[in-house]
């Protein structure tokens, strides 16, 4: 789900149409050093043949979520209107790469909450809606889990409900 109007031009958050128009992207430099920042955690560990990619997407969306996280709350301390829709735009550009780089309900989560604070409310209750039908809690020593650490999911479903029952 495109998180922006149609006609904004994202390509500051690295995101551009290929020859049939489909939207793709590329990671900005805020977005990369978090990545870099977090893929340093596999350097000499060993990683189950065949779970590499997905270890390495795992990694890669927390560490998307982390930046577009820090971003809305520098978004939220800003005073200048212009610098303060900057940052909301960067934490929907990277919730929305998170999502796309590693499906998860939290993430849907992430990117609806975000979208709240991009005064996208019709995107935000279909994500909230979405997060709530899908998300299941993660089995012990599962990978989500890693995704999940030092997130709380119960407050998320109970936040996610809410904000459906008053705006929706």
């Amino acid at each position: 789900m495109w998180p922006f109007r149609k006609n904004l031009d994202a390509s500051g958050h690295g995101f551009r149409r290929d020859p049939s128009g489909n939207v793709i992207f590329d990671f900005t430099p805020g977005e990369l050093d978090a990545i870099n920042w977090h893929l340093k955690m596999l350097e000499g560990k060993a990683v189950l043949k065949g779970w590499e990619d997905r270890v390495k997407n795992l990694l890669t969306a927390r560490a998307l979520s982390e930046y577009a996280q820090d971003q809305a709350s520098r978004a939220e301390q800003e005073s200048d209107s212009r610098a303060k829709q900057g940052f909301v735009n960067n934490a929907v550009s990277a919730a929305f790469k998170a999502c796309n780089v590693y499906p998860h309900p939290i993430l849907d989560y992430d990117l609806a909450w975000f979208s709240l604070l991009a005064a996208k409310k019709n995107v935000a209750i279909q994500l909230f809606s979405k997060f709530l039908s899908e998300y299941k809690p993660a089995q012990p020593n599962t990978l989500d889990n890693m995704l999940l650490q030092g997130r709380d999911p119960e407050k998320a479903l109970r936040h996610a409900k809410s904000v459906i029952e008053k705006l929706g």
